[in-house]
């Protein structure tokens, strides 16, 4: 099945529809074109012809006839804002089954493309004037033969004038201009702007080498040429499987565009190739998306401003543990503790949609994993150095947003938790401000642990919308113990992993859940209690989903593939390797999982609390994380007793 986020960054419009004409997909390309965002115009029922008031017959919508890719067909619409719109649309099949069926609409929006062809029409029927013109005057110089060398010398004159006069006006355009004919060659007329915008003076040479292809794609033109000048095809048909860029030697984004100059029996005795440079237009376009990141990336400081610091105090733990790593030599390198590390940066920096830093963090453990080690160890330092630069960068903008944070080690309410710990413990020494020092403690420096969880929805909506799943918001239930001095941020920080997991590998794709009988959203639930074992007290959560859980099968399967015997373990402990370094049951690497890096560090970071954590799992029903943590007081004077939140 294709992955639609495939379109996500492309130009042009994409859309995914069902048989209903309800929209399924769509790219920002084309939200833009309906005036809309993509999480509305997928919201369940929207129909393509909802959005689109189409100012012709329809009929080439009829989805269930098509099962080829149809040609383009150019009609206009109205857009929800009400502007008129000239689109070239084509139509094809993307699945085919029982359950269901998607189509894919690939939209051109050729308005700007219609308004260049007028204005460029006129100016080759101008041109066309002036040859007519010419003719006429080839007609007077047949007839007035007797003074031949006069009415050459005058009509001469009279067609000097002309070019002089048709090369002005093409030479005032900001376009490249030039004509080829059947054979490749490049005729004497151009516009001044070649030179600038294709680099050469056309004239005399073949349409290959002035737009400099490659050597083994000329067969290739020469073959499309044949098909152009014999119109085999339609002309507007071929023209996309034309060259449609030059390689700029400055960069430049030149667009090559094609049009038919016609004899009067119609037939093509020439192409017009106009070159425009679109630079400025490209250039708008990506700062608009880097634009709209900058503001998504705004929105998630906005929400998670009260975790930030526990955020920022993890990434600069993990960034110093890689630069640790790397500067520690070639023999005392922790391999698993790097990829630990690396997956952990780019899971976390999800949470804020950093994505320089998701980016860099997995090109980092693609190299990690494929490269030698003497290649990695300077690559991952270079990386791990741009990485910190964009961490930089994004608490440069934090401290814009939620105010100065020249101190990350301390989480600030009102004032620093250090002043009020001092005022705390200056008043346990007055024997009527205990009350006092523990009402102070209470109010403001207990955390309360689901407000821990709550940043978790938006990483499984947005793994949820990356993999095309639906899952409703996250459950949080049970007791919300309010927690003190019981450092968690570590632990926290892995958990992303759990959830991504539990979207990625544990919830079914929506038709998948509906053919089961299953809600076509998934459900991840979190439930929090304390618990009493051996006089000690624990904290006790489950991160539970209603997915597919998790095949024994195809995990001994994996172990056994990395020869690992576990023939005389039960169900329940062969999915207890879920947790191993390096293991991972996914059969390609993504953004999301594949490392097998994930869950190890979850595990990890258990232990160094000294707890447990274990999984249980129902095929078919559903996987349940169980986390067990003890709460040790570090301090007995000041510890508040773990309690229920009212």
């Amino acid at each position: 099945m294709i992955t639609l986020t495939i379109f996500d960054t492309l130009l042009e419009p994409v859309f995914a529809l069902n048989k209903k004409k309800e929209i399924l997909y769509c790219n920002e390309a084309a939200a833009t074109l309906a005036s809309s965002t993509p999480r509305k115009l997928t919201r369940a029922g929207t129909k393509i012809t909802d959005i689109f008031d189409f100012q012709v017959d329809v009929d080439f919508l009829n989805l269930e006839k098509i099962t080829e890719p149809t040609p383009y067909k150019e009609l206009r619409f109205k857009n929800p804002a009400g502007a008129s719109v000239l689109v070239q649309i084509t139509l094809q099949r993307l699945i085919t089954s029982e359950v269901d069926s998607q189509w894919l609409m690939f939209i051109r929006d050729v308005t700007l493309e219609e308004q260049l062809q007028n204005k460029y029409r006129a100016q080759l029927e101008q041109k066309e004037v002036v040859i007519e013109e010419l003719r006429v005057a080839q007609s007077e110089l047949q007839n007035y033969s007797k003074n031949l060398e006069n009415i050459v010398a005058q009509r001469t004159q009279q067609i000097s004038e002309l070019n002089t006069t048709m090369m002005a006006l093409l030479d005032s355009l900001n376009e490249g201009f030039f004509i080829f004919n059947e054979h490749g060659d490049c005729l004497p007329v151009f516009s001044k702007a070649c030179e600038t915008i294709l680099e050469t003076r056309p004239a005399g040479k073949k349409i290959w080498d002035v737009l400099k292809l490659a050597p083994n794609k000329v067969e290739g033109l020469k073959r499309w040429m044949t098909t152009l000048f014999s119109e085999m095809l339609p002309f507007e048909d071929l023209i996309p499987l034309g060259p449609g860029s030059y390689v700029h030697s400055l960069g430049k984004k030149i667009k090559i565009e094609y049009f038919p100059l016609r004899e009067e029996n119609r037939k093509i005795k020439g192409v017009v190739v106009m070159a425009s440079d679109i630079t400025d237009l490209v250039q708008a376009q990506l700062d608009t998306e880097n634009e709209k990141a900058r503001v998504r990336l705004v929105l998630q400081i906005i929400q998670n401003k009260k975790h930030i610091a526990g955020f920022v105090k993890e990434l600069e733990s993990w960034f110093a543990l890689l630069n640790q790593q790397v500067q520690s030599g070639n023999q005392d390198v922790d391999i698993d503790t790097i990829k630990r590390a690396l997956h952990t940066i780019k899971g976390n920096a999800s949470q804020y949609s950093i994505k320089e830093l998701i980016d860099l963090a997995h090109v980092a453990e693609e190299k990690v994993s494929t490269a030698s080690q003497s290649e990695w160890m300077i690559f991952l330092s270079e990386c791990v150095s741009k990485m910190q630069i964009h961490f930089s960068e994004f608490l440069s903008l934090a401290e814009e947003i939620v105010g100065p944070c020249s101190d990350y080690s301390e989480r600030k309410i009102e004032v620093f938790e250090s002043d009020l710990n001092e005022i705390c413990d200056i008043l346990n020494f007055w024997s009527k401000g205990h009350y006092l020092a523990w009402k102070i403690q209470d109010q403001y420096l207990s955390l309360h642990l689901h407000s821990l969880f709550e940043p978790f929805n938006q990483v499984i909506q947005q793994t949820a919308h990356q993999l095309h799943k639906q899952v409703h918001p996250l459950k949080i239930s049970g007791e919300n113990i309010v927690l003190n001095n019981l450092d968690l941020s570590n632990l926290f920080s892995t958990l992303v992993h759990c959830f991504r997991n539990s979207i990625d590998h544990g919830l079914e794709l929506p038709d998948v859940r509906k053919a089961g009988g299953k809600p076509v959203a998934g459900l991840i639930e979190v439930t929090t209690q304390v618990i009493e074992k051996n006089q000690k007290k624990y904290l006790f959560f489950q991160i539970q989903d209603d997915g597919a859980g998790i095949s024994p099968h195809k995990i001994r399967e994996k172990l056994k593939s990395r020869s690992i015997n576990v023939d005389h373990e039960s169900d329940d402990q062969v999915i207890q390797h879920i947790f191993d370094s390096a293991f991972s049951t996914s059969t390609e690497i993504t953004e999301i999982s594949g490392r097998g890096v994930g869950l190890d560090a979850v595990k990890a970071a258990v232990e160094n609390l000294s707890g447990q954590v274990h999984v249980k799992s129902k095929p078919l029903q559903g996987s349940l994380f169980e986390f067990l943590i003890p709460l040790n007081p570090h301090d007995q004077k000041n510890q508040i007793e773990p309690k229920i939140a009212s």
